[in-house]
């Protein structure tokens, strides 16, 4: 695994489903919703820090486990191994019915067996990493390219609608700022950012992990964060917060708002593939692919 697919990895395991939804919980926080931002996305980035600093040093040891056990012996690393494991397994379920959940939004019929469906999306994913890391790690960069688009678009529908004056922002207020406001917003920005540490448990299996895994850590860390600040800041702040916040598909309703239906149709297309990838992202650090 070189550079740009070890990036695709930590990006596309943090970029999952809860993008598409989570300008709608962050909606009521208004502009506390951005310093919280701030604040998640510089600790993600000194946590990302020491753990690239880790690997650097001990490229040898096959990421936080490996670096664990060299540090305080074989019990804790099997303890952080088997709970790392186990909450895995556990968000690839989590993710694979979100994606089904998106899915069924375009064949209902999926609806009839989505248990099943979910299984098949699993097992699917599973047996892509079975045939090898470099086939994950293609489907990893092909799924990350794909599932940025819409972040992209929100972007650039901001940008336009500021430009045309189509749109504004809601006035910042610094009375509005307080420590209950920000401390709420980051524990939900936090939470999204979770997952860049995957690029860490495959650093076994990545060229040169001591130069790949550090850069990797650090600039999807900072991507994502920074697309996550502006993607989320433009749907909360430039929609009126109870439209956003009493919706399901805020993506949905703010492409919908400055570009038209039709294209808010797609976001479902999007969440689909982000699920996908998200998903593959983290079977790719639970199965025990070859390297070929």
């Amino acid at each position: 695994m070189g550079l740009l697919a070890a990036i695709a990895l930590v990006m596309g395991s943090m970029i999952g489903a809860g993008v598409f939804l989570l300008p709608a919980s962050l909606a009521p926080f208004g502009w506390n919703a951005v310093g919280a931002w701030i604040i998640a996305i510089c600790g993600t980035l000194v946590l990302a820090t020491v753990l690239a600093r880790l690997v650097e040093a001990h490229p040898d040891a096959g990421g936080a486990v490996g670096i664990v056990d060299v540090a305080f012996g074989d019990v804790p690393a099997f303890l952080v191994s088997w709970v790392y494991l186990i909450s895995n397994l556990t968000g690839m379920v989590i993710i694979a019915v979100a994606a089904v959940s998106y899915m069924a939004s375009l064949v209902p019929i999926m609806l009839e067996a989505p248990l099943a469906v979910v299984a098949a999306v699993i097992w699917a994913i599973v047996l892509l990493n079975l045939r090898g890391l470099r086939a994950a790690g293609r489907f990893q960069t092909a799924t990350t390219v794909i599932k940025i688009i819409p972040l992209i678009a929100v972007i650039s529908l901001a940008v336009g609608a500021l430009a045309e004056q189509k749109g504004a922002i809601a006035p910042f207020h610094p009375s509005a700022l307080s420590l209950d406001g920000l401390g709420g917003a980051a524990g939900l920005t936090m939470f999204a950012l979770l997952g860049f540490e995957t690029v860490g448990f495959a650093a076994g299996r990545v060229r040169d992990p001591a130069k790949t895994v550090p850069r990797a850590l650090l600039w999807g860390t900072a991507l994502t964060g920074v697309f996550y600040l502006l993607v989320s800041s433009a749907i909360s702040l430039m929609l009126p917060s109870q439209v956003v916040s009493a919706s399901g598909a805020p993506f949905a309703v703010f492409v919908g708002h400055f570009w038209g239906t039709g294209p808010a149709q797609l976001i479902s297309i999007f969440a689909v593939v982000s699920c996908v990838g998200a998903l593959n992202g983290w079977s790719s650090v639970s199965v025990p692919a070859p390297r070929r």
